[in-house]
């Protein structure tokens, strides 16, 4: 097994970039709809407390957490600085934005009276 070189990692995070940039482009275009229940599964894709691992709010809070916490482990006074810097970044992600989903898809289902929302029909 070959060595990972700093080139071979910055072109394998550029390229996973490239991917969660791509799958985001694709919710905002399901998004871009006047379909209430459509919009609803766009933010239930985003964040879903009953399945907060599957959001994407979710994977963004972990990778933030993941560089906070190797911040942290350093221990450098300068890293330990942006470690304090970044964790409540980690929290809000999840915590507030997550909560107003939450709250912004509860309004929408008792809008549309049914309590819960389905989820989308990627393929039609």
């Amino acid at each position: 097994m070959r060595p990972v070189t700093d080139q071979t990692r910055l072109r394998e995070m550029d390229d996973a970039a490239h991917l969660v940039r791509t799958g985001l482009k694709r919710l905002r275009a399901a998004a871009d709809v006047d379909d209430v229940q459509a919009l609803a599964d766009v933010l239930r894709l985003t964040h879903d407390h009953h399945d907060r691992e599957a959001g994407v709010l979710h994977a963004l809070a972990a990778l933030l957490g993941t560089v906070w916490t190797r911040l942290a482990e350093i221990g450098e006074e300068h890293t330990d600085q942006a470690a304090d810097r970044l964790m409540p970044a980690v929290f809000w992600i999840e915590d507030e934005a997550g909560d107003r989903i939450d709250r912004v898809r509860e309004t929408l289902a008792q809008a549309n009276g049914t309590g819960s929302t389905t989820s989308v029909d990627w393929e039609a």
